[in-house]
Protein backbone atom coordinates (compact mmCIF):
# COMPACT_ATOMS: atom_id res chain seq x y z
CA UNK A 1 0.00 0.00 0.00
CA UNK A 2 2.79 2.50 0.76
CA UNK A 3 4.80 1.92 -2.77
CA UNK A 4 1.20 2.40 -3.80
CA UNK A 5 0.96 6.00 -2.85
CA UNK A 6 4.42 6.61 -3.90
CA UNK A 7 3.57 5.40 -7.37
CA UNK A 8 0.26 7.74 -7.39
CA UNK A 9 2.11 10.85 -6.20
CA UNK A 10 4.46 10.48 -8.49
CA UNK A 11 1.67 10.06 -11.57
CA UNK A 12 -0.16 12.91 -9.88
CA UNK A 13 3.50 15.02 -10.20
CA UNK A 14 3.97 13.84 -13.92
CA UNK A 15 0.16 15.13 -14.50
CA UNK A 16 1.14 18.53 -13.34
CA UNK A 17 4.21 18.65 -15.34
CA UNK A 18 1.83 18.06 -18.37
CA UNK A 19 -0.72 20.74 -17.01
CA UNK A 20 2.30 23.27 -16.76
CA UNK A 21 0.89 23.38 -13.13
CA UNK A 22 4.55 22.68 -12.26
CA UNK A 23 7.98 23.71 -13.95
CA UNK A 24 10.62 20.92 -14.10
CA UNK A 25 13.29 22.02 -11.59
CA UNK A 26 10.20 21.69 -8.72
CA UNK A 27 9.05 18.42 -10.65
CA UNK A 28 12.86 16.60 -10.43
CA UNK A 29 12.75 18.11 -6.75
CA UNK A 30 9.56 16.74 -5.37
CA UNK A 31 10.64 13.23 -7.15
CA UNK A 32 13.76 13.07 -5.48
CA UNK A 33 12.07 13.47 -2.83
CA UNK A 34 9.57 10.20 -3.00
CA UNK A 35 12.50 8.41 -4.33
CA UNK A 36 13.76 8.88 -0.94
CA UNK A 37 10.47 7.97 0.96
CA UNK A 38 10.75 4.54 -1.24
CA UNK A 39 14.27 3.80 -0.52
CA UNK A 40 12.95 4.39 3.57
CA UNK A 41 9.67 2.57 3.32
CA UNK A 42 11.61 -0.18 1.62
CA UNK A 43 14.50 -0.38 4.67
CA UNK A 44 11.48 -0.17 6.81
CA UNK A 45 10.02 -3.84 5.09
CA UNK A 46 13.38 -5.19 5.22
CA UNK A 47 14.00 -4.33 8.78
CA UNK A 48 10.28 -5.93 9.78
CA UNK A 49 11.18 -8.93 7.82
CA UNK A 50 14.79 -9.83 8.84
CA UNK A 51 13.93 -11.97 11.65
CA UNK A 52 17.05 -12.48 14.25
CA UNK A 53 18.55 -15.32 13.53
CA UNK A 54 17.72 -18.63 15.38
CA UNK A 55 21.33 -19.64 16.53
CA UNK A 56 21.91 -16.94 18.29
CA UNK A 57 18.22 -16.97 20.50
CA UNK A 58 19.17 -20.86 20.64
CA UNK A 59 22.93 -20.55 21.80
CA UNK A 60 21.76 -17.24 24.11
CA UNK A 61 18.78 -19.71 25.83
CA UNK A 62 21.55 -23.43 26.01
CA UNK A 63 24.12 -20.65 28.12
CA UNK A 64 21.46 -18.84 30.25
CA UNK A 65 19.78 -22.33 31.35
CA UNK A 66 23.72 -23.41 31.88
CA UNK A 67 24.82 -20.48 33.95
CA UNK A 68 21.54 -20.68 36.08
CA UNK A 69 22.50 -24.05 36.45
CA UNK A 70 25.88 -23.52 37.16
CA UNK A 71 25.38 -20.08 39.86
CA UNK A 72 24.52 -21.95 43.11
CA UNK A 73 27.44 -23.76 42.79
CA UNK A 74 29.42 -20.57 41.62
CA UNK A 75 27.94 -19.14 44.92
CA UNK A 76 29.30 -21.68 47.36
CA UNK A 77 32.43 -20.55 47.59
CA UNK A 78 31.12 -17.54 49.26
CA UNK A 79 29.10 -19.28 51.61
CA UNK A 80 31.75 -22.30 51.78
CA UNK A 81 32.75 -21.04 55.75
CA UNK A 82 29.10 -21.06 57.09
CA UNK A 83 28.32 -24.17 55.36
CA UNK A 84 29.05 -27.80 56.13
CA UNK A 85 29.61 -30.85 54.36
CA UNK A 86 26.44 -32.88 54.65
CA UNK A 87 22.82 -32.26 55.15
CA UNK A 88 21.67 -28.62 56.87
CA UNK A 89 21.62 -28.66 60.34
CA UNK A 90 20.02 -26.11 63.27
CA UNK A 91 23.61 -24.52 62.93
CA UNK A 92 23.84 -24.04 59.37
CA UNK A 93 20.52 -23.73 58.35
CA UNK A 94 20.60 -19.56 59.11
CA UNK A 95 23.43 -19.36 56.71
CA UNK A 96 21.85 -21.37 53.90
CA UNK A 97 18.58 -19.30 53.20
CA UNK A 98 20.75 -16.35 52.26
CA UNK A 99 22.60 -18.90 49.76
CA UNK A 100 19.57 -19.68 48.32
CA UNK A 101 17.81 -16.78 47.91
CA UNK A 102 21.09 -15.53 46.34
CA UNK A 103 20.85 -18.31 43.85
CA UNK A 104 16.94 -17.75 43.64
CA UNK A 105 17.92 -14.08 42.81
CA UNK A 106 20.05 -14.43 40.80
CA UNK A 107 18.66 -17.08 38.48
CA UNK A 108 15.63 -15.26 38.40
CA UNK A 109 17.14 -11.74 36.82
CA UNK A 110 19.37 -13.91 34.06
CA UNK A 111 16.01 -15.96 33.32
CA UNK A 112 13.93 -12.50 33.31
CA UNK A 113 16.67 -11.12 31.01
CA UNK A 114 16.50 -14.15 28.57
CA UNK A 115 12.62 -14.06 28.49
CA UNK A 116 12.49 -10.17 27.52
CA UNK A 117 15.47 -10.78 24.80
CA UNK A 118 13.37 -13.51 23.53
CA UNK A 119 9.71 -10.72 23.76
CA UNK A 120 11.58 -8.29 21.95
CA UNK A 121 13.22 -10.02 19.22
CA UNK A 122 9.95 -9.04 16.86
CA UNK A 123 9.26 -5.63 17.60
CA UNK A 124 6.46 -4.72 15.26
CA UNK A 125 4.00 -7.83 15.92
CA UNK A 126 1.80 -6.07 17.52
CA UNK A 127 2.21 -7.30 21.11
CA UNK A 128 1.95 -5.40 24.83
CA UNK A 129 5.09 -5.08 24.65
CA UNK A 130 6.39 -4.05 20.95
CA UNK A 131 6.41 -0.54 19.58
CA UNK A 132 2.98 0.86 18.94
CA UNK A 133 2.93 1.45 15.16
CA UNK A 134 -0.22 1.90 14.87
CA UNK A 135 -0.39 4.68 17.21
CA UNK A 136 2.76 6.07 15.78
CA UNK A 137 0.91 6.28 11.96
CA UNK A 138 -2.10 7.54 13.96
CA UNK A 139 -0.47 10.90 15.35
CA UNK A 140 1.29 10.97 12.15
CA UNK A 141 -2.13 11.20 10.52
CA UNK A 142 -3.41 13.64 12.84
CA UNK A 143 -0.58 15.84 12.09
CA UNK A 144 -1.18 15.90 8.06
CA UNK A 145 -4.03 16.16 8.68
CA UNK A 146 -4.43 19.19 10.96
CA UNK A 147 -1.67 21.04 8.50
CA UNK A 148 -4.18 20.15 5.50
CA UNK A 149 -6.63 22.26 7.21
CA UNK A 150 -9.20 19.03 7.10
CA UNK A 151 -11.83 18.94 9.40
CA UNK A 152 -12.69 15.19 9.71
CA UNK A 153 -9.23 14.51 11.75
CA UNK A 154 -9.59 10.74 13.80
CA UNK A 155 -9.25 10.52 17.64
CA UNK A 156 -5.79 9.36 18.65
CA UNK A 157 -5.41 5.81 18.77
CA UNK A 158 -6.83 4.19 22.06
CA UNK A 159 -5.21 2.29 24.76
CA UNK A 160 -6.73 -1.36 24.79
CA UNK A 161 -6.90 -2.95 28.33
CA UNK A 162 -4.24 0.17 29.32
CA UNK A 163 -2.01 -0.88 26.31
CA UNK A 164 -0.87 1.27 23.45
CA UNK A 165 -0.63 -0.39 20.54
Amino acid sequence: PATHLVHHQGEVLARLLREAKLDLFHQIALMEVLRALYALQGKAERIKATPLPRQYAEFSRIFTRVFVALVPFGLLDVFAEHLKAGLPTAETLPWLAPYLAASTLITWVFLTMEGVGEMSEDPFERSMNDVPMNALCRVVERDLRQLLDEDDIPPPEPLIDGILY
